[in-house]
């Protein structure tokens, strides 16, 4: 039932092959380990479930929102997996982060399983056409180009919502995650939120770039755009916002221009792409007119 869970992540089902007889059987899947959070959701939408990922268990783990199999493996924290357990599961691959995991670990994990290195957040700041690209890329290594495809075009027909629903819209958007009562982490060209709202049309108005996607700056700079719309995640508690005069006295904020939504995380791949894309469709007003 939980890899059942995983494989409808998307709307998405297994690949079948189909044997001498004629009778569609299920392929047996690929037994990969991933420590990277956006590889991971990219292939849990094609069904592929990850043997082993690091720090499962951790009360704050990026993994608490990922259908996984009931007996995925915890390979304990990023920065030290456990060679020893990687090396019993008997993997067909391991994937790994390229820009910030690949130099120390995949001598190490090469002489384990095959290692794919991937990454969507480069110097070149395209996270979305990358990602395209790069769940090609895994559909055929893993024996399933259909669901890559299948991931590829439900995340493309969100985003070709834009035309009905902004086409109109004036205003630029900030997207932040609150930090404190005092910083914001604002997300900026290089972000996959970033594509998102290019994608629609909206025009982001953060008018600076980071390979990562993302500044931390203060509060009070969100009133260089008075005109702008704020996007936020929601934080854990309402403490940071409900009493700051900071953010009280922001142009949007005073305003009413202000859209909450639920958590996502910040490097991710199409499925966030997609998610953060609904809850835009679903949250925003037509033409971001309040």
């Amino acid at each position: 039932m939980i890899a059942a869970a995983g494989m409808s992540f998307l709307g998405l089902v297994p690949l079948r092959a189909r044997g001498e007889t004629g009778i569609a059987t299920a392929r047996p899947q690929p037994r990969v380990a991933v420590l990277a959070r956006w590889i991971a959701e990219t292939i849990v939408a094609m069904g592929i479930p990850p043997a082993a990922v690091p720090e499962l268990t951790t009360s704050d783990s990026i993994w608490q929102d990922m259908p996984l199999l009931e007996h995925t493996v915890d390979l304990g924290l990023t920065g030290e997996p456990n060679l020893e357990l990687l090396d019993q599961l008997r993997l067909d691959y391991i994937f790994i982060e390229g820009r910030f995991q690949s130099a120390r670990w995949e001598p190490l994990f090469r002489q384990i399983a095959p290692v794919i290195v991937s990454s969507i957040y480069t110097a070149e700041r395209k996270p979305l056409q990358t990602a395209h690209s790069e769940t090609l890329r895994f559909g055929e290594l893993l024996s399933s180009p259909e669901e890559a495809q299948k991931l590829i075009g439900a995340t493309d027909a969100i985003l070709d919502e834009h035309d009905k629903r902004f086409s109109s819209a004036k205003s630029p958007v900030f997207v932040v995650r609150i930090l404190d009562d005092r910083n914001v982490m604002l997300y900026c060209a290089g972000s996959l939120f970033d594509a998102v709202l290019a994608k629609f049309g909206l025009r982001n108005a953060c008018r600076v770039a980071s390979d990562w996607g993302f500044l931390t700056i203060g509060i009070d700079s969100l009133a260089s755009e008075p005109d702008a719309w704020i996007i936020h995640f929601e934080p854990p508690t309402e403490g940071p916002l409900a009493a700051n005069p900071l953010w009280l006295h922001l142009p949007a904020v005073k305003a009413g221009r202000l859209t909450s939504i639920p958590e996502l995380y910040s490097w991710g791949g199409l499925p966030t792409a997609r998610r953060f894309a609904e809850l835009l469709l679903e949250r925003l007003p037509d033409g971001l007119t309040g």
